[in-house]
């Protein structure tokens, strides 16, 4: 099972046993979880070990992506790590005023070896984009919603890859019925899921979901989840059900600060129905060694 998530142009590789998992360690955008060290027994807990080694290379065809990008489109199809788009800051740093640059590139990372990937730049994206969800499906990936400098974006896109693995093939599937960005999302079954996030420009709660054995219907909104919007959140599916964690509400003037949520809920799609869950517990026979 392969892991992915973002932080600028540091890559790492997390070995488990003979598993490998390719990560741009830090907020998951998709991928899954790592298959959890249940064993009480000391041998069988230490081949449960996970190490993480720093991983060199990253893609250089666009000025200034070299730098390293936040908010990146990036998932695996197949065994070939793909990103695309992504923000940053490439000439002054945002605390000084800086003027944020956004990306169009589709890049595909190969290994070179155990400690190298080599990009190949395989297409692009409509426009330059950030800030939306990737989902996984089998061999292809579903880019759906984020934002750009002239604001938000409502678009959905299929990608896979041709036969040889060179060229990025992208669809069009229903656009959302609002801009969506800073959500999170996951696939149950055949139907994709984005929740929270920005709709619109307002902070959100709203759940979505889209059927890919009937896409022509298009997206179609689910109850949302009761309480304050989330912002960022974390969205996971598990057997029959999705979970939700985290997220923060933005301050939206004097009467309302800022709140960061350490709740949880899970969505259940057969009843449409919202209930609470405690948080996720760490397992302690896995440890992550640096």
């Amino acid at each position: 099972m392969l892991l992915c998530g973002k932080i600028f142009h540091d890559l790492y590789i997390m070995k488990k046993s003979s598993l490998i998992v390719l990560s741009l360690i830090a907020t998951v955008i998709t991928g899954g979880l790592l298959p959890a060290c249940t064993s009480s027994s000391g041998q069988e807990a230490a081949s449960c070990a996970i190490r993480i080694e720093h991983i060199s290379g990253f893609p250089d065809y666009e000025p200034g992506y070299s730098l390293g990008v936040s908010a990146c489109y990036a998932g695996f199809i197949n065994d070939d790590l793909i990103i695309a788009g992504g923000c940053n800051f490439p000439d002054i740093p945002a605390s000084e005023g800086g003027e944020k640059r956004f990306y169009k590139g589709i890049y595909r990372g190969l290994p070179a070896n155990d400690s190298t990937l080599t990009w190949t730049q395989i297409g692009e994206l409509p426009v330059e984009a950030a800030y939306g969800v990737t989902l996984s499906l089998p061999h292809k990936l579903i880019f759906v919603g984020g934002n750009h400098s002239a604001g938000g974006l409502s678009t959905t896109y299929s990608l896979s890859l041709n036969a040889t693995g060179d060229a990025a093939i992208l669809d069009t599937l229903p656009a959302l019925p609002f801009a969506l960005d800073n959500m999170a999302g996951a696939v149950l079954g055949n139907v994709l899921y984005v929740f929270g996030g920005n709709k619109a420009g307002v902070p959100s709660a709203s759940l979505f979901s889209l059927s890919m054995e009937n896409p022509v219907e298009g997206w179609k909104e689910e109850p949302a989840l009761p309480g304050a919007p989330r912002v960022q959140p974390v969205c996971t599916a598990q057997e029959d059900a999705l979970y939700i964690w985290g997220g923060f509400s933005p301050s939206l003037g004097e009467n309302q600060e800022a709140t960061v949520a350490t709740d949880g809920y899970r969505y259940l799609p057969a009843s449409k129905t919202w209930e609470p869950v405690s948080a996720p517990v760490s397992r302690p026979q896995a440890n992550f060694l640096l």
